[in-house]
Formats: C-alpha cells, structure tokens, sequence
C-alpha cells in the first residue's frame, strides 16, 4: 500500500511540475512576445526608414508565429498608413487628388507604406476579428502595388487608389465605398460582394484588353456598383448579370434612385448585363 501510495504521489508530483512547468512556459511566452511586439512597435515608431521596415518585418513575423496577437498587430499597422497617408485632412487630400487626377505615377506613398500593404496583402485573414473591417479608409495610395493581395475584409472607403495595381487581388467583401479608382487595374480581381457605392471608376480596367491579353476579367458577382462614376471604365467580356448598378434610398416623401453613372463605357459581345438593364452607348 505505501508503495502504491508513493507511486500515486510521485505520479501527482510530476503531474503538478509539468502544470507549472507549462504554465511558466506561457507566462515566459507571453512576456518574450510582448516584449518583440513592443520592439516593434518602436521601430516603426523610427524616423529612419531601415529601421521602420524592420518594424514592419518583425510585427508581420510576430502575427504569424503568434495569431492570438493578429488583430493588434494588423490595427497597428493600418494606424501606420493612415497616419501616414491620411486623405481625411482637406490639405493633404487636395494634394493627393490633384497629383492623382494630373498623372499618378508622380505620386507614389512612403515606402514604408507599400511594405505595410504587402504585409496585409500576404496576412492570414482567417485569423482577422470577426465582422470588423481592418480601417485603411480615407488614405492615399495612388500607384501603389496591390496586385494578387488579400484584401478581404478591408476597408478602403474614400481612399485615393488611382493607378493603383489590383491585378488578381482578392477584395471579396471589401469595401470601397467613394473610393476613388481612376486607372486603376482590376484585371483578375475577384470583387464578389464589393461595395463600391459612389466609388470614381474613371478609366478603371475591369476588362479585358488588347494590350494585356493574357489577363481574365474582374469578378464582380453581386457587386454593388450604385451611384458609382463609370467614364471610360473597361468592362470587355466582364459579368455584370449580378452585379448592382443602381439602389433605392427611401426618403420621407419619395424614395431616390441612385443609378450608377456612365459615359463611354467600354464593352463588348462577351459583356453579360443584368437582366432587363439596357446597356449605354458605348
């Protein structure tokens, strides 16, 4: 029996070491991650762009070794680009507008900013909070490269991504509501659930080309495309069957429509319209 007793207790003993044990390894996790996220966090608080690039690396690093600590990481770093690039203030929006209407290639974002957006693009957005957009809204991020990016779950409201390459991106239920998209590329983009209500679609390339022949159109199932300003817009062999080009808000005394706006569109034989929308002169 005293055997049997001593065995049970040493059983218990190593039982309860191995509870500390695990709980001292969370404890030392924990801090070690805390303290490579603050690093962090001071690094791209730099004004030295090699050392804000780190910072860059290191969080995107610490998001996927550590996915409870996703969100924060993620919040951080859409905080970065908007304090960086923010369209919201009446100054720097002019100066964003103007060079992206006159020629985007002139304006290009911080490096800085770019490294961020691919940092993003490459992210696990299955470890994103659930039923909250990550904020990219009112920023300036005419010409950068987005290309082939996962942007599910961003929002890009009132953003200025004219000449901005979104080639193949994924921006399912992405919102881009008054977002300003002037020859920007969305040649493989799969925009299923988008909203781009009021969304400046000038000169966007949805469709195909003759010069980029080896791309497939957009996708924009069930996307909304209301009160959206369609000039010039590429829409060649792109399914529009679904997509919204018009919504009803209800007012007081009469309800408005507010239809999408076009004016020499782009599209062809291969173009699938909704059914019974009459498609413009082209």
């Amino acid at each position: 029996m005293a055997t049997t007793i001593a065995a049970l207790g040493a059983l218990w003993f190593t039982n309860q070491s191995i509870v500390t044990g695990s709980q001292q390894y969370s404890l030392d996790r924990q801090v070690a991650v805390t303290d490579r996220f603050q690093k962090a966090v001071e690094q791209l608080s730099s004004d030295e762009v090699d050392i804000q690039l780190s910072g860059v690396y290191l969080l995107e690093q610490l998001a996927s070794d550590s996915p409870d600590i996703h969100s924060p990481v993620f919040e951080v770093l859409a905080a970065f680009v908007r304090r960086h690039t923010d369209r919201s203030d009446p100054a720097k929006r002019n100066q964003c507008d103007l060079v992206g209407a006159m020629d985007n290639a002139l304006y290009r974002a911080p490096v800085v900013v770019q490294a961020i957006i691919d940092a993003i693009g490459h992210r696990n957005a299955s470890n994103d909070e659930d039923g909250k957009y990550l904020d990219l809204s009112w920023t300036c991020l005419g010409g950068l490269d987005l290309s082939y990016g996962n942007f599910t779950g961003v929002s890009f409201g009132g953003a200025m991504l004219s000449g901005a390459d979104l080639t193949g991106a994924n921006l399912i239920n992405t919102y881009l509501g008054g977002a300003t998209l002037m020859s920007a590329f969305l040649h493989q983009a799969n925009l299923t659930g988008a909203n781009l209500q009021n969304a400046d679609l000038t000169t966007a390339m949805f469709g195909t080309d003759d010069d980029f022949e080896e791309f497939k159109p957009a996708i924009l199932d069930r996307a909304d495309l209301s009160g959206a300003r369609l000039s010039l817009t590429n829409f060649n062999n792109v399914d529009l069957s679904t997509v919204k080009l018009a919504r009803t808000v209800p007012g007081e005394v009469r309800d408005t429509v507010i239809p999408a706006e076009f004016e020499d569109v782009s599209y062809n034989e291969g173009t699938r319209w909704p059914p019974g929308f009459v498609p413009p002169g082209s």
